[in-house]
């Protein structure tokens, strides 16, 4: 049966997807040396691991790196979507760790007195209003385009939001930059047992003396 070729939808909570974005960021990075595919596919691998779930189509994903970008760019719009669908109040609750160690306990009520009018929007619809205003904003220091009256909306628009929208990707940054230095870890590892685990090397004798048994074989021929 032929393998399926298909971009993957999966059913996890948004923060499990975040790995999807370490392995997009490692497969950008790839120099033909393989290294960006080796940390891509155990980024993959970890999130499987960590969130208990598993899927045929991922999982080849994992070995085969002719499907593993499809795998990456597909989760990644799940993850989007799901992250989209927060309100500012979960997205808070999620980084409270990295608020406590970024923001600290001494500018925590500031930043909470600030965000207050937007704990209950979605951050999809505040990032969709940023992301249009910017873009009117732009046109007209580009082309000069768009009447006065909507570029003072538009300039309102980014001023209002601009510190919300700022601090989710200042904690995003720091969460993928934590799960970076996890693959990493785990890929050292992995290096250290493929050097030096009595297992690995007992694999290793096993390949050797298949191939010396081999060479007898075709001199004897």
């Amino acid at each position: 049966m032929e393998k399926e070729n298909q971009p993957i939808k999966l059913p996890y909570n948004f923060h499990d997807l975040q790995y999807a974005d370490v392995a997009k960021d490692y497969l950008t990075k790839e120099k033909g040396d393989g290294k960006g595919i080796k940390l891509a596919q155990k980024a993959l691998e970890m999130m499987l691991i960590e969130t208990k779930h598993s899927h045929r189509n991922l999982n080849d994903s994992i070995t085969d790196p002719a499907v593993l970008q499809k795998s990456i760019e597909s989760t990644l719009g799940e993850y989007s979507e799901q992250k989209g669908n927060q309100t500012i109040k979960e997205l808070m609750g999620y980084h409270k760790l990295g608020i406590e160690k970024y923001v600290g306990e001494e500018n925590t009520p500031e930043l909470e007195k600030e965000l207050e009018p937007f704990m209950d929007e979605k951050y999809g619809v505040i990032l969709d209003k940023y992301l249009r205003a910017k873009h009117i904003v732009e046109g007209k220091e580009k082309h000069d385009l768009g009447s006065d009256e909507d570029i003072k909306k538009a300039q309102d628009t980014l001023k209002k939001y601009e510190k919300v929208i700022l601090t989710i990707q200042v904690l995003d940054s720091r969460k993928l930059s934590s799960l970076q230095n996890r693959v990493e870890n785990e890929v050292a590892k992995d290096t250290f047992k493929s050097l030096y685990s009595p297992k690995a090397k007992e694999a290793k004798e096993i390949k050797l003396k298949s191939y010396e048994a081999d060479e007898d074989y075709d001199m004897a021929a």
